[in-house]
């Protein structure tokens, strides 16, 4: 009996933006130039689990801040290149367009084939540079 991953539109049915911080070094200098926004990727598959704190308790905490009702999680493939400090833009979804930023590392787990997970936290607006 062999088992057939369901296709990727159905393990990450939504889309999204990866934009990262970056700083520019003057190869003559070696000082830091300009920093900004770049965009990493676009188009990007991937799965927002934002729902899954909207009930009881958590509901409350989820404007408290820093704690672990008041983050999301966003799944990956392993292709995906992350890393904490991104902003992901929500460009299909029902929240799209919303922004999230990266809280820590990717995770890197095992169901339905491989896949990396990470922790965001809701922007109520874009950094400045990002669109």
């Amino acid at each position: 009996m062999s088992f057939a991953l369901p296709p990727d539109s159905m393990l990450y049915p939504h889309r999204c933006t990866i934009w990262r911080y970056t700083e520019t070094i003057n190869a003559t200098t070696g000082k830091v130039g300009a920093k900004s926004w770049v965009i990493v990727a676009s188009g990007v598959l991937c799965n927002f689990e934002t729902g899954t704190s909207n009930h009881g308790i958590a509901m409350l905490l989820r404007d408290e801040g820093d704690n672990q009702f008041s983050k999301d999680k966003v799944s990956f493939k392993l292709t995906a290149d992350l890393k904490a400090g991104d902003v992901l833009k929500q460009t299909t979804g029902p929240e799209a367009p919303g922004f999230w930023e990266v809280e820590g590392e990717p995770q890197f787990a095992q169901q339905f084939g491989q896949y990396q997970q990470v922790m965001a936290a809701k922007k109520p607006v874009a950094p400045s540079g990002v669109s």
